[in-house]
């Protein structure tokens, strides 16, 4: 069975592990979590990530007070089969799974309408 390589965004970790702190963006977080869930669960998929990617991510959720076992639970989960560490050399074409929201780094997300 082939494998598919992935990338997850840093917000998508974000949304998923961080609760809501306003009702508009309920959507996005419980988009981001089923597409998360979905990715996770797949067999043929493989997520690739950097270690810097996996710093910001840990950080982030420290930052949201996110507990400290469950950041632990992630940090080791990063070390399993499913993720792939890896420095990359270019960018692949990007395909936004929680259209029709936005997300920009250190921003609140945007819907298009």
């Amino acid at each position: 069975m082939p494998i598919n390589f992935i990338l997850v965004d840093t917000n998508i970790w974000h949304f998923t592990y961080v609760k809501p702190k306003e009702q508009d963006f309920v959507k996005i977080h419980d988009l981001a979590t089923k597409f998360l869930s979905k990715v996770l669960s797949d067999n043929t998929i493989k997520i690739t990530i950097t270690n810097y990617q996996i710093a910001e991510i840990i950080e982030l959720l420290r930052k949201n007070q996110v507990e400290v076992e469950k950041r632990r639970r992630l940090l080791n989960d990063f070390k399993k089969d499913k993720f792939l560490n890896k420095d990359f050399k270019e960018v692949a074409d990007v395909e936004n799974p929680l259209y029709p929201w936005i997300l920009r780094e250190g921003k609140k997300p945007i819907k298009i309408e």
